[in-house]
């Protein structure tokens, strides 16, 4: 702060400015956009708030309280934001509008209710975007115009490094060579780019309710491209009934930022439905997009406008100069370059600066992946066996279904050679089995099954080579996927072990974690005094778990009823969990079922209920997790008539349809579809099984009873059915190289290990072998180096002091069957400490190494 607004060491002051860029930029643009809710507005606003904040340092006017920087810095960009929105007043008040509309219950605000830290560090959406904008270039961008691209977008050059190569490898492309021309043509592709972001997103998803937009998707084959991209646009901004002219039929006007003023003609008039949407999307997706589109140009113009703000200031000082020795006679050219100065700084930060709506659509199509063949690979179970639908081939058959059998609960390991499932007797008098069958490769379609009879057995999850399933609610059993004998598991550190609870408790298995490295257990001994224990444990392959949350979960796992797989849900990249549950004690008479979400890293939790009604408390059937984190759950209205006074009455036997809610900012909205389960594929694809539930009029519980339920996949492209009487479904995971882990957990009470990129670390002792607020570099490289801040032993630990620290993780290669960093090693350098590889803790096995 001290170099950037001291005026007498221009270097060093230049130098600060940019470390604020580096430090500052993202939070601001991240928090700039979940307000405003559109990534071009807010990039533009980022870029005029750093240029008045630049202005006021090199003029010596830095905030008043220096170590609230960021703040500062968040505070200049909403004052530009309402100046902006006073300029913008029409189109501000038509977007109030829009977001006022009922239509939206099924919309998140944007950022989903995470807050900026969130937002900048949300690995699923931010992936997920680059994807998407990765997509949309490949099928929209010529080769000049593309290398034109990931120049200026990729590599972040400024422009005038890209003009300088334009005679060599642009020229053809490009009608001159001018750094003005580039600028332009760089500012249109950023529009192309961003505007066919947009039309992307609604044709990929699911929540569209156009039929118009599904027909316009059917007429290109092809898939995406600048044709359907184009169609899309005009069919969302200014022609709701075709979109298909090259010009309005009635105004004859070509160009779409002129076609979209047109009034002539009554059928010039946008999709309400797709408008809406349009608008939910781009303040859903604004964060991420401009993070991922715009940080590296803003930062480029940012920078280039550090120039323009201290010319004049050092001007100014030559002024002053002069008027110090020349009395009163103050230079004419002086007193304007005071008054420019900041009209300068802002007219510069802003010359990149695109025009919203401003789309040129003249290129014809290109060829793309036919849409059938991107959906993900998906297993599900019908009444005849277990499918592999791959793409737009025929489904293949894994392993047939018993006669008088069905396969209830399904999942597939995370390298994709194995899918494990439990069945049971149709009419439960038979005994459950569980299976797993291996492949050679991912791409194998021959499978090999084996089968173990498993009594009372409930949930599934993959730990390395092995499926995991718990029997009678208190015993882990391991099958070895090569076909051998089960196996009891003994998990070390849960209560009934440690002393905690003198209760055996009962466990539910959640699922796995990355690379199937983990376990998620739900622990908990059904006390529902103060004295009552329920907790999520994660377990490793050794069998030492830790506690996710050392403080105790009021709801549980399906609360009172049967827990399902379904209820349960971990995301793609295992860095959340949600559970769908109850407190334990009076269901169906209690109030609505709740869902709890855990980050596996802070432990961080939240429940939140489903609407509260007490004639109709909704119980829930399935939960999961979408892209970024978005939270669903599948729930019906259980009758209140059970828990009425004497006389009341019991509800008829019949069905109900589950709905389908989604969690926005804590709190639920309900959305257009029903759904008995849901689940998140990759690219946009949702699989959803539909169906009415048969309600019990003794308990108030649903089931899917003689109900054939149908299993649909659903992207943007339109609603696929893939099958009948299905009972059970399961995506395959992504085609993905996980990062790796730290190290794993040998002991309990410990943090940390056994995940990647963790921002504590704990080895489950004394504060020493604790490091909080963790940021790592180079993760997955040979050796990833981090910094955080530990206890100093002074005269004693407890007199110790809390320092900064380098942390040192290296030795990458093979723990239990995956790849983790196998050795750690900390050390204070404000007290003197340097990394000796001789000294480390081998975090794979717990053991402490020396030189010694």
């Amino acid at each position: 702060m001290e170099r950037a607004v001291r005026v007498s060491d221009e270097r060093g002051r230049r130098d600060a400015l940019e470390q604020i860029v580096d430090r500052y930029l993202r939070r601001v643009l991240a928090t700039v956009a979940k307000r405003v809710r559109d990534a071009e507005v807010a990039a533009d606003v980022t870029q005029e708030a750093f240029a008045v904040a630049f202005t006021d340092l090199a003029a010596g006017k830095p905030p008043n309280e220096p170590d609230k920087l960021g703040s500062w810095l968040v505070g200049i960009a909403m004052n530009r934001l309402r100046d902006h929105w006073k300029v913008q007043r029409q189109t501000r008040e038509w977007f109030t509008d829009l977001a006022g509309d009922t239509s939206f219950d099924d919309v998140p605000a944007q950022g989903a209710g995470r807050t900026d830290a969130e937002l900048l560090d949300d690995p699923g959406r931010l992936e997920q975007a680059r994807r998407h904008i990765a997509a949309v270039v490949d099928a929209t961008l010529d080769g000049t115009d593309r290398e034109l691209y990931d120049l200026y977008f990729g590599q972040a050059w400024d422009v005038g490094k890209i003009t300088e190569r334009v005679g060599a490898s642009l020229a053809s492309g490009v009608s001159g060579r001018a750094e003005k021309t580039v600028r332009n043509r760089i500012t249109e592709i950023k529009t192309m780019v961003a505007e066919g972001f947009h039309a992307y997103l609604l044709v990929q998803g699911d929540r569209t309710r156009c039929p118009l937009l599904s027909a316009i998707t059917d007429r290109y084959p092809a898939g995406f491209g600048v044709g359907l991209r184009d169609h899309v646009i005009k069919h969302v901004r200014n022609c709701a009934s075709c979109g298909s002219c090259a010009e309005c039929p009635s105004c004859r006007i070509k160009t779409f930022s002129q076609i979209q003023k047109c009034t002539t003609s009554a059928a010039c008039q946008n999709c309400g439905v797709c408008a809406r949407e349009d608008y939910a999307l781009r303040a859903d997706w604004a964060p991420a997009l401009v993070l991922v589109l715009y940080a590296k140009p803003v930062r480029n113009e940012i920078l280039r406008s550090i120039s323009h703000v201290m010319q004049p200031v050092a001007l100014a000082q030559e002024a002053v100069a002069l008027h110090n020795g020349a009395g009163d006679s103050v230079p004419e050219g002086a007193r304007r370059h005071r008054r420019w100065r900041r009209k300068a700084a802002i007219a510069a930060s802003a010359a990149a600066v695109v025009a919203v709506g401003t789309l040129f659509l003249t290129r014809p199509g290109t060829d793309s992946v036919p849409v059938a063949a991107t959906m993900p690979s998906i297993a599900y179970a019908d009444d005849t066996g277990l499918h592999l639908r791959v793409g737009a081939d025929e489904p293949s058959e894994v392993a047939p279904v018993a006669v008088g059998n069905k396969i209830t609960s399904m999942i597939w390991s995370q390298d994709r050679r194995r899918i494990g499932w439990l069945s049971q007797s149709v009419n439960s008098s038979g005994t459950t089995q569980i299976h797993v069958a291996t492949r050679a490769d991912a791409s194998s379609r021959t499978w090999s099954p084996h089968a173990w009879s498993c009594t009372g057995c409930v949930g599934l999850a993959f730990l390395g080579d092995q499926l995991l399933t718990v029997q009678d609610g208190t015993t882990l059993l391991g099958h070895p996927a090569t076909g051998a004998a089960a196996r009891t598991l003994a998990p070390t550190g849960l209560p009934d072990q440690s002393g905690e609870s003198t209760d055996p408790g009962t466990i539910n298995l959640l699922g796995s974690t990355t690379s199937d490295s983990e376990v998620l257990l739900f622990w908990t001994n059904g006390d529902l005094t103060e004295n009552g224990i329920s907790r999520l444990y994660r377990m490793a392959a050794n069998g030492t778990t830790a506690a996710v949350s050392t403080d105790s979960m009021a709801s549980v796992p399906a609360g009172d009823k049967a827990f399902t797989p379904t209820m349960a849900a971990i995301s793609s990249d295992a860095a959340v969990v949600a559970y769908g549950g109850n407190r334990m004690g009076g269901d169906p008479c209690q109030s609505s079922d709740t869902v709890t979400v855990t980050t596996l890293d802070t432990g961080r939790h939240t429940t939140a209920p489903l609407p509260a009604d007490n004639a109709h408390p909704w119980r829930i059937t399935s939960v999961w997790i979408g892209a970024g984190h978005d939270v669903y759950a599948s729930a019906y209205a259980q009758p209140g008539t059970l828990c009425t006074t004497p006389g009341g009455g019991s509800p008829p036997a019949g069905s109900v349809t589950p709905q389908v809610f989604r969690l926005t900012g804590g709190h639920w909205t309900k959305t257009n579809r029903s759904a008995l389960a849901g689940a998140a594929g990759d690219d946009g694809w949702n699989a959803y099984l539909t169906g009415p539930l048969t309600l019990d009029p003794n308990t108030g519980n649903a089931s899917s009873g003689s109900a054939a339920p149908v299993l649909v996949a659903a992207s943007r492209h339109g609603t696929s059915r893939l099958g009948s009487s299905v009972t059970a479904f399961a995506w395959q995971h992504a085609a993905t190289n996980p990062p790796p882990l730290l190290g794993t957990l040998w002991s309990g009470n410990q943090q940390g290990y056994g995940l990647p990129r963790p921002t504590t670390i704990m080895n489950g002792g004394d504060p020493t072998g604790l490091v909080t607020g963790a940021h790592w570099t180079s993760w997955g490289g040979k050796q990833a180096t981090g910094t955080g801040t530990s206890t100093y032993p002074t005269t004693s630990v407890a007199a110790g002091t809390q320092e900064p620290v380098n942390i040192v993780a290296f030795d990458l290669g093979d723990c239990h069957g995956t790849r983790t960093y196998r050795a750690i090693e900390w050390y204070f350098p404000g007290k003197g400490g340097t990394f000796d590889p001789k000294n480390y803790i081998n975090i794979c096995t717990g053991d402490y190494v020396t030189s010694n």
